[in-house]
């Protein structure tokens, strides 16, 4: 659906600009369509499109039409820099979702200077939650609440300690900055070791012997991307090490869980995620829109955990009556109440940190290759 360039990309959404250039509600929307995490990319676009597209057919956003215009991030930060002041220029009234911690940072740090809000970072960047950045408002918990989440799993079933394995970039270190903060909600619990990857050298063999050689023997949280995550639980099982692997919602798509499978489908391996968002087969109103979405404007895309965190980011935006501005999101969703439900999921507003907090897992990956909720 999308038209990749190698620059920029600019969909617009079923709208005539000629029709509607006066009341047109544009909205920028910044994410991988080329580079190494244009999959995830692809999946956020393909589910906020399809958001778009059902709401244009239904008349629009409170009676406007909806011009939802897709820039791609280059998989990289300076990318994600020239997207965001490409689409303000364009005229886009706010950001909705953005897809990693480096892209959501600029993409941040842009529409702040043109006080415009980003709303739905699908990042767990802390820095993204603090006050310096009154603009961005996120559905996803920060890195410390998906970490601490793991931790405590991990101690319901009588453990004490685990390792960390992380990608030496930005990605990987934040995360890893917040270690600390997340095992202090699990009382007792340590982190054992933490073993870094080197993204350019790719030493996944010699992580994988370190891991084995420490004596680790239930746990690996594994803070990495799809691609490294897969090469690590490879080398690690070439080492026949036989524990959990944890990991991040942006892992749980398709082309992780084929992968792994096989390993554990012969039980050599457990493997695991924090999700924060439903699943996307649940009965929640926005799971069914974002099925139906998908079926009607996105056939090529599959329902998945990232593409369903970005659904209910849009679905967020049926709720701004009094504007998109950073002060008119802020104080609405300050009036949203606790526990109250957005496309069918109880959310409650954390003003502290800008975050509506409405889920937030443990699933496992099934040996049919079913995700099964713990």
């Amino acid at each position: 659906m999308l038209s990749v360039r190698r620059s920029l990309v600019v969909v617009a959404v079923l709208l005539s600009p000629l029709a509607y250039a006066q009341s047109a509600l544009k909205i920028g929307l910044v994410v991988p369509q080329t580079g190494a995490l244009k999959g995830a990319g692809k999946d956020v676009a393909s589910a906020t499109i399809a958001w778009a597209s059902e709401n244009n057919r239904n008349g629009g956003l409170r009676g406007r039409k909806i011009d939802l215009r897709v820039y791609d991030d280059e998989s990289s930060a300076d990318g994600a820099k020239r997207a965001a002041t490409k689409a303000i220029s364009d005229g886009v009234e706010l950001f909705v979702n953005c897809f990693g911690t480096v892209a959501c940072i600029q993409i941040a740090k842009e529409a702040q200077a043109a006080n415009l809000s980003l709303l739905g970072p699908i990042a767990g960047a802390e820095v993204l939650r603090e006050a310096a950045f009154a603009n961005v408002f996120s559905t996803r918990p920060s890195a410390s609440q998906e970490m601490a989440a793991i931790f405590r799993y991990i101690t319901t079933v009588g453990q004490t300690e685990t390792t960390v394995v992380y990608q030496d970039d930005g990605f990987g270190k934040g995360y890893r900055d917040v270690l600390a903060k997340a095992t202090e909600s699990s009382k007792g619990f340590r982190i054992k070791n933490q073993f870094a990857i080197d993204i350019n050298t790719r030493n996944f063999d010699d992580v994988a012997a370190k891991v084995v050689a420490s004596g680790e023997a239930f746990s690996v949280v594994l803070l990495c991307n799809t691609p490294n995550s897969i090469a690590m639980i490879n080398a690690l099982s070439k080492r026949r090490y036989r524990g959990v692997n944890f990991n991040l919602a942006a892992q749980a798509n398709s082309t992780f869980i084929a992968a792994v499978l096989p390993e554990v489908r012969t039980n050599k391996i457990v493997t695991s995620f924090v999700t924060t968002a439903p699943p996307p087969t649940s009965r929640a109103s926005a799971a069914v829109g974002y099925r139906t979405g998908l079926a009607s404007w996105a056939k090529d895309s599959e329902p998945g955990y990232v593409g369903m965190e970005a659904y209910l980011n849009a679905v967020v935006l049926e709720k701004l009556t009094d504007g998109f501005a950073p002060a008119r999101i802020d104080a609405t969703l300050k009036r949203h109440p606790r526990d109250g439900q957005i496309g069918g999921i109880p959310m409650t507003y954390q003003p502290e940190i800008r975050t509506l907090r409405g889920w937030l897992d443990i699933a496992v990956v099934s040996p049919t290759g079913q995700i099964r909720h713990q």
